[in-house]
């Protein structure tokens, strides 16, 4: 079953919960997945007069061993379906063996319904990409907040300079979401900028260049995990490609522990 503090399940319009968590269940006497291979997820129902009716909505958590090479989401290989089959419906007329439903593959929604739909709740598919190198984060202070118990006597805040080099195309409307030991805050929203003019400057052709990060839009601040007391998570959302290999460059302001 997937984790219950997941955003879809916590949203509320009208002080009613807007998606209910559906689940499959859990003993083997009802079904179980043993049908499943390599690249199908394949769960079959056991007891009699078990069905799956129209507009039932159920949640299901699986465990996948990603690819060996990069995946973007807009990859055309990357597309995830799902499929229902079944031997047949009740016919009232009284035929003993109804024909089999096999229905065909249905796609998960596309990126542009992703947007539409809000991509904090819902995706069509994950991405896989390769593991950043040459990443360094250069603090403008060490000096740490204090003292008291709510920090107010001295707030030590000011921007992190994050740099890494990329391995993979991510191309437009992508995310660099950086992470901070426990009791740092990028608060709620975050603020992230561009670094000084003199770090993207060209200094020549055989020396690697910065790049920024173009059309910067909302940074989002998180608990990583959800039990953490401050925001140690800034999601920035990136407008413009984010391309490979290169080295970009930026910096996001925080809250010292």
């Amino acid at each position: 079953a997937p984790a219950k503090d997941l955003k879809v399940f916590l949203q509320k319009t009208n002080g009613y919960i807007d998606n209910n968590r559906g689940v499959l269940a859990v003993s083997n006497d009802d079904g179980d997945w043993a049908n499943s291979n390599i690249r199908t997820c394949t769960y079959e129902l056991f007891t009699n007069n078990q069905a799956i009716y129209a507009g039932m909505v159920f949640y299901v958590a699986v465990t996948v061993v990603n690819p060996t090479t990069p995946l973007p989401k807009t990859d055309p290989e990357n597309i995830l379906t799902i499929k229902l089959s079944g031997l047949g419906q009740y016919d009232p007329q009284g035929i003993a063996q109804p024909a089999a439903y096999d229905f065909p593959d249905a796609p998960f929604i596309s990126l542009g319904e992703e947007k539409t739909l809000g991509q904090d709740f819902w995706a069509g598919n994950p991405a896989v990409i390769t593991l950043l190198t040459e990443e360094l984060v250069q603090p403008y202070s060490f000096v740490r907040s204090c003292c008291g118990p709510n920090f107010e006597t001295r707030r030590a805040e000011d921007f992190l300079r994050v740099f890494f080099y990329t391995s993979t195309y991510i191309g437009q409307n992508g995310y660099v979401v950086f992470d901070a030991p426990s009791g740092f805050n990028f608060d709620a929203t975050c603020t992230a900028r561009d670094l000084p003019e003199r770090y993207y400057a060209f200094v020549g052709q055989f020396e690697s260049r910065l790049y920024r990060l173009k059309n910067m839009g909302s940074c989002q601040g998180q608990k990583f995990p959800t039990t953490e007391a401050t925001f140690n998570r800034a999601r920035l959302q990136v407008g413009g490609i984010i391309d490979a290999p290169f080295y970009y460059g930026y910096e996001v302001r925080v809250l010292h522990p």
